[in-house]
């Protein structure tokens, strides 16, 4: 095999394979094999760069142990719901941990969020270094989109992958760069919640209907759902920085009002929050019945969306 490479091959050992792809298996089972697959393939990935060892040691600390891995599970879950190709799709969701994670990198700097825990131990630079850190954040941007061209979508399909997530982490990079400008200067608080969460979720979406070979219509209901799905997260993590414990958020205190960021709480009261994701919620599920009657016309969907509402239910959950 080239090494310089990441086929299809290399992945197929931890591929979910056809029984698991299939709807016979329920949510919770599902998301089991699916996050051992996952870490198996990300794991890979990582053995395989080519940099040097000690920059492999910082980008294998940023990514394990795992966070939450919602964005590419809620691809691979949406993909599951439309009749997608949810083992060719493994592989190429790495590719989103690594923006995210790099973008994580980056945010922990002193020069942006100044934050010294990440999950619960101290972040990237501060285990090793500011210099590192911010390589490492470097590295792992074109490294998601060199995952991206060595995977075994058709080349128009691995195009279109590579145009949506530099999209999104140039969004994602907007949004950051708003986010800590002047209260006079920064805009809309929703515009960024777009940009530096709501992007990565959308291009999450555009995965999946590309797995599903969807058509340019629901393609697009895809990443409206993807889009609204992320603000939702954004506005629930802004209430576990709030309102959570320590644990909650993985660091001690809230790292948004040590800098007197502007957050959905630091503006609103907590019923206002709930009443905003009362109305996303109910965007979220006009999405689907959009999409699903979409769906039905060309025969992708299965009559359900278990998958994606398995998703939901996790996020909205943090809300009591």
């Amino acid at each position: 095999m080239n090494s310089d490479r990441i086929t299809q091959q290399l992945f197929k050992k931890y591929s979910i394979y056809n029984m698991l792809v299939s709807n016979t298996l329920n949510i919770q089972d599902f998301e089991q094999h699916v996050i051992a697959s996952f870490e198996a393939a990300l794991q890979s990935v990582v053995e395989r760069m080519k940099c040097v060892d000690a920059l492999k040691s910082v980008i294998s600390y940023a990514l394990f142990p795992a966070g939450k891995r919602i964005r590419p599970l809620f691809s691979l879950c949406l993909s599951r719901d439309i009749g997608g190709d949810t083992d060719k799709l493994l592989p190429v969701t790495c590719a989103l941990e690594f923006a995210h994670c790099a973008s994580l990198i980056h945010d922990d700097l002193p020069e942006l969020d100044n934050d010294d825990v990440r999950r619960g131990r101290p972040s990237c630079h501060k285990a090793f270094s500011a210099g590192m850190a911010l390589l490492a954040g470097d590295f792992m941007v074109p490294q998601a989109l060199y995952i991206i061209s060595t995977s075994s979508f058709t080349a128009r399909e691995r195009l279109d992958l590579v145009k949506s997530l530099s999209a999104a982490f140039t969004d994602l990079c907007n949004g950051q760069a708003l986010d800590i400008l002047p209260d006079d200067k920064r805009g809309d608080l929703g515009l960024i919640h777009q940009l530096k969460t709501g992007a990565l979720f959308k291009t999450a979406s555009r995965f999946a209907a590309v797995s599903a070979d969807l058509n340019d219509k629901a393609t697009t209901m895809c990443e409206e759902l993807g889009l609204f799905i992320g603000v939702s997260f954004q506005i629930v993590d802004d209430f576990i920085d709030r309102f959570g414990t320590d644990q909650d958020r993985g660091r001690p205190q809230s790292s948004d009002s040590r800098n007197k960021k502007h957050t959905y709480f630091s503006e609103h009261s907590l019923e206002e929050g709930r009443a905003a994701l009362t109305r996303m919620q109910e965007k979220i599920d006009q999405c689907l019945k959009d999409l699903g009657s979409e769906l039905a016309k060309t025969g992708h969907f299965s009559g359900s969306f278990e998958s994606v509402r398995y998703i939901l239910n996790r996020i909205f959950s943090k809300v009591h």
